[in-house]
Order: structure tokens, then sequence, then C-alpha cells
């Protein structure tokens, strides 16, 4: 039972989620904060997976060269836990998702070796809700641990879109 705790710290449901585009940047108003990102879940192998690029061009005190990075959701096989995709989503809201993974600077090519640059992500997503205009979409990002520990944003998505397919 304590691996079914394990997949929910990934992933909310086990939806498949994927989008790109931009939100204000929190550490310079003027700037954007890039994404692109996909979660899958694939129902047939009965296993979740996914990736993210993200790129605060803002600039601050705390990150005076931005925030770039690579996260990695890695493959969890659903077969070794009492569950399935399906019934990860029972009782889930519809089109949100959440999941988490490790990620690495732009640049650092390794974790293993450079494990203090390295950290984990959790990414929050809203397919055409929570925000003020209906129809628009929601994105946000923490950062814990390495480089950029403490770093937060989210925002209504400026220009893009996410999808969350439930």
């Amino acid at each position: 039972m304590a691996l079914v705790g394990l997949v929910a710290i990934f992933t909310f449901a086990c939806e498949t989620a994927r989008g790109g585009g931009w939100i204000p940047s929190i550490l310079d108003p003027t700037a954007k904060a890039t994404y692109g990102f996909q979660l899958v879940c694939n129902a047939k192998k009965n296993s979740v997976q996914g990736q993210l690029t993200y790129h605060d061009h803002g600039s601050n005190a705390a990150f005076p060269g931005g925030v770039d990075i690579h996260g990695e959701v890695p493959k969890i096989d659903l077969s070794t836990v009492p569950t399935t995709c399906a019934q990860l989503d029972i009782g889930s809201p519809p089109n949100i998702t959440q999941f988490q993974g490790q990620y690495r600077p732009q640049g650092v090519g390794n974790c293993d070796a450079q494990p203090s640059e390295c950290g984990m992500f959790t990414v929050f997503v809203a397919d055409e809700t929570f925000c003020p205009v209906p129809g628009e979409d929601a994105w946000a990002i923490s950062l814990s641990g390495g480089r950029y520990d403490g770093y937060f944003n989210g925002n209504c998505v400026q220009g893009g879109n996410v999808t969350v397919f439930n």
C-alpha cells in the first residue's frame, strides 16, 4: 500500500496533459517565463511518465541568471502497485492535474555527477479553469532543492495552451 502513496506524489490523477506557452516572469514583470511539458498516462502499458522544459527569462538578486531547467517524471509502472490509470482518475477534478519529478539546470548533464545542482519540481496545470476569464488556462511551478531552491511562479497562461485529457 505504501507504493500507492508514491504514485500519488507524482500525479493527482492519471491524465495525459501537454502544453506550451508563457506566463509572466515572477523575477521581472517585463519578462516572460516559458514552458513546455508532457505528462502521459498510458492505460495499455499501465504506466505514467513525463518531462518539462521551463525558462524564466527574468532575473533578480536571488536568481541573477533567471531560471532554466529540464525536468523529468520518471516512468512509473503502475502494474507494480495495486492500481490502474483509470483508478487513479476516480475522484480527481476534471481538467486539472499536478505532477512532480526531478529537475536539472540547463547545462548540467548529469545529476549523479552534480547532485547539489539538481532538485525536485512540482507543476500544477488547469485546463480552462481557475482563471477569471472563462476558457483561460493556468500553470504553476515550484522548485525545491538544488540551484533554484525556493523558486515559485504561477499565473494564467498569457500565450500558448495547456490541455488535460481526463
